[in-house]
């Protein structure tokens, strides 16, 4: 693996009105993976592919008021190109939906990939986000939800969404099932053993993801029942959206429920 230290992206987290000079760490987390969410998204659209090319670190850390994190991209495939990253549709999709500005072809892609950030903004309103990279930085509005709600039932862009190098690839991400390999973290409940169904439940929606095992994983369910834990297996995205709504299970770990103890525990790749 290798890192791209000039592609270091800088996020500032502020108290808002009436939350005082600080935030819960749920907050800090929620939102920090929420762009986590954002920038693999962003990526996989970028290369046009099914699974992502980058894992972040933080590689610095500041909880003062406001608090700042740096993430550093590390690329983790061999087939993936370092230059491939560009986080710039990210903020010129927020910068445009909050000016009320038209979406281009290129940034309708990015789309619903900022809809975990809108959520955890709504959930967890004790800070506002900013997001830095290169020159460029953008203020992620609190109400990025409805913009992106309005936005659904707006006007398609004008331009014809086409792509040169690749025809028709959007169209390939608009109408075709997606399932990639990589894991849930989140809440186990709702076991059906009968049936080898349960559902995983995340900070990203009130709705449990769909889990399917194998009667080998039963009494690992069984002893992860109502615990955290970390799902592996086929994940399944509904066309047009960019969170995913089941999980085919091949394996799974629990996770123990602590507090954070130190900062120092804050660092390593997302």
């Amino acid at each position: 693996m290798s890192g791209i230290n000039q592609h270091e992206i800088r996020l500032t987290f502020t108290p808002t009105a009436g939350s005082g000079d600080g935030f819960p760490l749920k907050d800090f987390f929620l939102k920090l993976d929420a762009v986590r969410h954002a920038l693999s998204f962003a990526d996989k659209r970028a290369n046009k592919l099914e699974y992502e090319c980058f894992a972040y670190e933080i590689s610095g850390l500041s909880m003062n008021s406001p608090a700042t994190v740096s993430l550093e991209p590390i690329l983790i495939r061999d087939d993936c190109d370092s230059a491939t990253f560009n986080p710039r549709p990210i903020l010129s999709t927020v910068w445009k939906l909050y000016n009320g500005k038209r979406l281009d072809a290129y940034e309708v892609r990015f789309f619903e990939g900022l809809r975990p950030l809108a959520e955890a903004l709504r959930h967890s309103p004790a800070s506002s986000i900013e997001i830095q990279y290169a020159d460029e930085k953008v203020d992620v509005p609190g109400n990025l939800e409805c913009l992106l709600d309005e936005y659904d039932t707006a006007e398609e862009p004008v331009e014809t969404i086409t792509d040169a190098a690749q025809p028709g690839i959007y169209e390939m991400y608009a109408q075709q099932e997606i399932w990639e390999l990589g894991s849930i973290i989140g809440r186990l409940e709702a076991v059906n053993f009968h049936q080898g169904d349960c559902g995983i439940y995340t900070p990203f929606s009130s709705r449990p993801i769909k889990c399917e095992f194998p009667d080998n994983l039963a009494d690992v369910i069984h002893g992860n029942l109502r615990h955290k834990i970390e799902a592996f297996g086929r994940i399944h995205t509904p066309v047009g959206k960019s969170l995913p709504d089941k999980i085919k299970i091949l394996s799974i770990e629990s996770i123990p429920e602590e507090p954070v103890r130190s900062l120092r525990s804050m660092r390593g790749v997302l």
